[in-house]
């Protein structure tokens, strides 16, 4: 019986390329930190929109929106926009730069998939960023007071399932970069996926306020598990065995995605083809 056996060095190779990988992004989003302190700032502007319309209504509402208090509606945002810095990826638009300018084929000739430095790559320049949200954070307490009061095993789960939000979406976004193996072009299909997830993951409605039957669906979709859940980790009283079945279901829905995208891939690259000069 014949076995096979993962090449020397192959597991030393990878982490030192994941660690290159992610060392280059933190660095280049240090070197550039203005526009990383802006695009922060850009990305601030959104749940404060959120906040000011739905603690409006809620306070409009006899202090409640859908059963959930002012405060909950405060804590729901605040802890959005720490979810939000992140999980912050490579777009799948990436995809679509990459295909045309021919950047792809240095890709593919590296001794890493794409996708592994991608997922690296993004680590290293989220760290800035969760450096900078920790002040931007509490200044958003300190402004909407939200009811937050997390025990230590949320704040354990919390940190856990930010990193399989982040995971989760990364692979999301390649699933949806890959439609640039047939077509060249992603950004038709990136404004539907995105348009989708920020409908059913809870990024601008919480999913609590959904119809009944929408709320149901969206809570088995993967999207939530992008968003909704790290959120509802530190804003809702969940169980034990809530919090491990979240987490639970984050993995899964991770393992489905990235087993389909290694079935596109493959059938991707076979058909990929590239000309130069």
């Amino acid at each position: 019986m014949s076995t096979t056996a993962v090449p020397p060095g192959w597991v030393r190779r990878h982490i030192a390329f994941y660690r290159a990988a992610a060392a280059f992004d933190l660095k280049s989003s240090i070197q550039y930190r203005w526009p990383t302190i802006l695009g922060m700032l850009a990305l601030l502007s959104e749940p404060v929109v959120y906040l000011v319309v739905w603690t409006t209504v809620a306070d409009h509402n006899g202090g409640s929106v859908g059963g959930l208090t002012l405060g909950q509606v405060s804590a729901y945002y605040v802890v959005w926009t720490l979810v939000r810095n992140l999980t912050a990826g490579y777009s799948p638009d990436n995809w679509q730069r990459r295909f045309q300018d021919g950047t792809l084929v240095d890709l593919l000739l590296r001794p890493v998939h794409p996708v592994h430095a991608d997922i690296a790559g993004g680590f290293g320049f989220n760290l800035p960023r969760a450096v900078i949200s920790i002040p931007l954070t509490a200044l958003l307490i300190a402004l909407f007071r939200p009811d937050l009061s997390p025990r230590l095993l949320e704040v354990g789960v919390f940190a856990v399932s930010i990193v399989g939000a982040y995971v989760l979406r990364a692979v999301m976004f390649c699933i949806v970069g890959s439609v640039g193996f047939w077509t060249t072009r992603v950004d038709a299909a990136a404004r539907v996926y995105l348009a989708i997830e920020l409908l059913l993951s809870g990024r601008m409605i919480p999913i609590v306020l959904f119809p009944g039957w929408l709320a149901s669906a969206a809570t088995w979709l993967p999207f939530r598990y992008t968003f909704g859940f790290p959120i509802e980790v530190l804003t809702t009283s969940m169980s034990t065995e809530a919090l491990l079945a979240g987490l639970a279901g984050q993995i899964g829905w991770t393992v489905v995605a990235a087993g389909a995208l290694a079935a596109i891939w493959r059938v991707a690259v076979r058909r990929f083809d590239s000309v130069g000069i």
